[in-house]
């Protein structure tokens, strides 16, 4: 478990990290500054949590750890916001790839749903403006 750990700081503080730069730096495109990205870079934290409590806890780190390495250099917007919704987002999305790892049929399809359902948002939300259209 300790290793876990260590992963979900490491690779969550590589995330933010690299997409801040990939933000401010023209030209410089990894497509990872995405929430869907974020939230499955959780959901495979959880995925090697052994119980559903650590694994939501490392769900939480990893995005904890990623808006640290986000806001590295600074703040760029509302930061509390951002760190409050990757503790409950980390947390939610940890426990669901538990779930899926470990847990019945149902909880398995629910938590693939759950991945699935925020990819289709982030594309259509990228959509959206070609057609015209914005999200509320």
């Amino acid at each position: 478990m300790a290793s876990m750990i260590w992963i979900s700081i490491a690779g969550g503080f590589a995330l933010g990290l690299l997409s801040r730069l990939e933000e401010a730096t023209p030209g410089f495109h990894l497509a990872i500054s995405t929430s869907s990205v974020w939230l499955a870079a959780a959901f495979a934290a959880g995925w090697g949590g052994r119980r559903p409590w650590p694994a939501a806890g490392l769900g939480a780190l990893t995005l904890s750890s990623a808006n640290a390495g986000y806001y590295l250099r600074g703040v760029y917007g509302p930061m509390e916001r951002w760190v409050l919704l990757g503790l409950i987002a980390g947390a939610v999305f940890g426990g669901l790839g538990h779930a899926c790892r470990s847990g019945a049929a149902p909880w398995r399809q629910l938590a693939v749903a759950a991945l699935l359902a925020v990819g289709l948002f982030e594309l259509i939300g990228a959509q959206l403006p070609v057609l015209g259209l914005s999200l509320p």
